[in-house]
């Protein structure tokens, strides 16, 4: 998008965050803007797919993007409920993030997006939202002789499935299980309730369990090495929206401020080092100010997952975690023969935010694991760029 219009329709869209219809308006700007596909690319249609509805919780960071690409590629397009966090003062959509990732969303899925994208913020407006959504999910069932929705939890519950899923009959149920997702307060009992009582089977995803911590699988980019080459080709509108979520976001979560920035308390040498030396190039200078901690003596006490965050950051590259992506590509990697499948009884732990599949729980579950992750990446990665791109260039008007 030339001139730089995307800072003003992430300003519009942020102070209509109250009137959902307004900032969808403003999300409408983006549409023309998207560019041609490349003569090169072909697009297609897969040869078979999914004969029902589905419906996804979402906080709309770039893995569930990337989810609803890989959802989307085979079925109609998903109903999809952004799950907003505005807890203070560590809410992951203050600040302007909201709008950002909204803007991001759109410049990747377009028109169809935000046709069926509906908005749960924890005001009184969810009440009608709510209704909204439920005579939403009724209309896109007739379509298939009524036949139940699937529901792809993605998000934190923040107490807002009690209701959702109310109505819900039994069917089949996706979660993707990072602990981050499903303890409390992020996850509610009620939530969790919510989720089981519809749960007819539930099939759980989470990064460890299906990759056993392979740095093949360690995050997006380590799967798909020329990720922001090729998608840059094909919308680059989305990779401008990404840049500017990630400044802001990921800076945020790797922040000097941040009181979860390091798994363990640093030495007083450490400390004074990172005072003196690394925390005050934060915020302004945030590509030194990652290179600085990424080159620190004591980065391997940074918090596990915002290890990579910071690689990317100091380095300019785009990247993120796989989360969200394994729960529609966990499945091709099993029709495919990569994995072996785990079934029983789910449950999870609410305080440490631990699923798991056993004798005990309340509804069946499962879970998927490869048995060869070297050997699965290069099929992994094909799945993803195709299944990515073909969404990124069905945005096209």
């Amino acid at each position: 998008m030339s001139g730089g219009r995307l800072p003003g329709i992430i300003q519009q869209v942020e102070a209509h965050q109250q009137d959902t219809r307004a900032a969808k308006q403003a999300l409408e700007q983006l549409l023309p803007n998207l560019g041609s596909i490349p003569r090169w690319f072909e697009t297609h249609q897969p040869c078979e797919r999914v004969d029902c509805p589905a419906v996804i919780y979402t906080d709309l960071e770039p893995d569930d993007i990337f989810a609803i690409a890989c959802i989307r590629f085979d079925r109609d397009f998903p109903i999809c409920i952004f799950s907003v966090d505005r807890s203070s003062p560590w809410g992951k959509d203050e600040g302007g993030i909201y709008a950002k990732k909204l803007v991001m969303a759109t410049a990747a899925l377009g028109r169809e997006f935000l046709h069926n994208l509906f908005i749960l913020d924890g005001t009184e407006a969810d009440v009608r939202v709510v209704a909204d959504i439920h005579a939403k999910v009724k209309v896109e069932e007739t379509k298939y002789s009524g036949r139940p929705s699937e529901w792809y939890i993605m998000a934190p519950g923040r107490g807002r499935l009690r209701s959702l899923l109310d109505q819900v009959p039994k069917t089949s149920v996706r979660i993707y299980s990072g602990s981050f997702n499903t303890r409390a307060p992020n996850m509610t009992p009620e939530d969790l309730v919510a989720i089981a009582a519809i749960a007819e089977p539930i099939r759980d995803s989470a990064a460890f369990v299906f990759s056993g911590g392979a740095p093949e699988f360690r995050s997006l980019l380590s799967v798909w090495p020329s990720m922001e080459a090729d998608i840059q080709q094909i919308n680059s509108v989305f990779i401008e929206a990404w840049h500017i979520f990630c400044a802001d976001f990921d800076g945020r979560l790797v922040g000097a401020t941040h009181p979860k920035l390091f798994a363990g308390p640093l030495t007083e040498d450490e400390k004074a080092h990172f005072d003196s030396l690394v925390g005050p190039l934060y915020p302004g200078k945030i590509q030194e100010y990652c290179e600085a901690l990424r080159t620190s003596p004591y980065f391997s006490k940074v918090t596990g997952f915002k290890q990579s965050t910071v690689y990317s950051l100091a380095s300019g590259c785009l990247d993120g975690p796989l989360c969200d992506v394994l729960i529609s590509l966990g499945e091709v990697m099993h029709g495919q023969g990569h994995t072996e499948e785990t079934t029983g009884r789910w449950s999870c732990d609410n305080q440490s935010g631990h699923t798991k599949i056993s004798k005990e729980g309340p509804c069946n579950g499962s879970s998927l694991k490869l048995l060869d992750p070297a050997a699965a990446r290069p099929a992994f990665e094909a799945e993803l760029r195709n299944r990515v791109l073909q969404a990124l260039a069905a945005t096209r008007e």
